[in-house]
């Protein structure tokens, strides 16, 4: 599944080539029959570029081979840029087509590889067009060069600031999206993902609910709940790998128990519950400058080769309302009680 940086890289190499392909053909027969300085090789490149453009287009609607065919038009549309300059005089201002350049590479390329594109390429087009200046005596365009030099520096410097800030939103908006802002615990998305992509790699379902918690979030208000919840999952994070636990909301945890952690740890499932309710009502919550004892229930389900997500999640639920309606403190598993504090 692309993220949103894939989606909108796609959408720009899909605009690029549709725009170029339209741009390319007249250009082509242009500088094959029309235009003063005729250049028969820029045109085939021209035309080349075209056919590429057009089974780009074709790969791209079907997701296929993204990131080479961008690779593929950078190259080529920088090459076709570097190769016009050579084959037209400065006086046309070919090179002017450059400036675009550190846009598409931040586009296209991201943060990460867009620097160094964009200043290697504006160095080789500097030592081009220095080197014409110099060939044929035009110092008359030097002014024209430094200005070509600064309009390509703002346009990259503007063009990096856009792409950092647009990376780190989406990052942010990745990381709202797997985890618990409360918490900090991974989220519910995050647990369905797992579940579905690799289930095979857990045994065990837990579903642990907050004994009561309706009671206290009445007697102390929503902020005090919330700092209680939080401090409860840094003590779960202190009891159970971080990765494993996740935070459904409205005080509900889920712990996966891998199957290899079952396999070569001391702890069996019955122990490594015991710990986490353990580390939960062993020691007090301060809230208003009262000192709250909590007790966790947990439903227990046992995750299968043949368990889809929306059984195992159902019966933990089942279980867990089977716990909570027994007493505080319960655990159930297969609809029977299985540890009780």
């Amino acid at each position: 599944m692309m993220n949103s940086n894939d989606v909108i890289r796609k959408q720009v190499l899909k605009g690029l080539c549709t725009g170029l392909a339209i741009v390319a053909l007249p250009l082509a027969v242009g500088n094959a029959f029309y235009f003063d300085n005729k250049s028969y090789l820029l045109a085939f490149i021209e035309s080349l570029y075209f056919i590429v453009a057009l089974y780009s287009l074709y790969d791209i609607r079907n997701d296929k081979n993204i990131a080479f065919h961008t690779y593929i038009h950078v190259f080529i549309i920088t090459f076709i840029m570097f190769f016009g300059e050579i084959v037209k005089p400065i006086d046309e201002g070919v090179y002017i087509w450059s400036t675009a350049a550190p846009i598409l590479f931040y586009l296209l390329l991201g943060c990460s590889n867009a620097f160094i594109y964009s200043i290697l390429f504006l160095f080789i087009q500097i030592g081009s067009l220095l080197f014409e200046i110099a060939l044929h005596d035009k110092n008359q365009f030097l002014l024209s060069v430094i200005n070509f030099i600064c309009t390509y520096l703002v346009i990259t410097v503007i063009s990096r600031k856009f792409e950092m800030e647009r990376e780190a939103a989406q990052d942010y908006i990745q990381y709202l999206g797997a985890y618990d802002p409360l918490t900090g615990a991974l989220s519910r998305n995050s647990l369905i993902k797992e579940m579905n992509e690799h289930s095979d790699r857990y045994s065990t379902f837990v579903m642990f609910n907050i004994d009561d918690l309706s009671h206290y979030t009445k007697k102390y208000c929503y902020q005090e709940s919330d700092k209680m919840i939080k401090e409860m999952a840094e003590r779960l994070f202190n009891t159970v790998d971080k990765e494993c636990l996740y935070h459904l909301g409205s005080g509900r945890f889920v712990m996966l128990i891998s199957t290899h952690y079952m396999a070569e740890s001391s702890y069996h499932e019955h122990q490594q519950t015991s710990d986490i309710m353990a580390s939960i009502s062993n020691a007090p919550f301060l809230m208003r400058n009262h000192d709250e004892f909590m007790t966790l229930s947990a439903g227990i389900t046992e995750i299968t080769k043949f368990s889809t997500i929306e059984s195992i999640w159902s019966d933990a639920e089942d279980n867990a309302t089977l716990a909570q309606l027994n007493g505080v403190g319960c655990v159930f598993k297969n609809n029977k009680l299985f540890l009780s504090s």
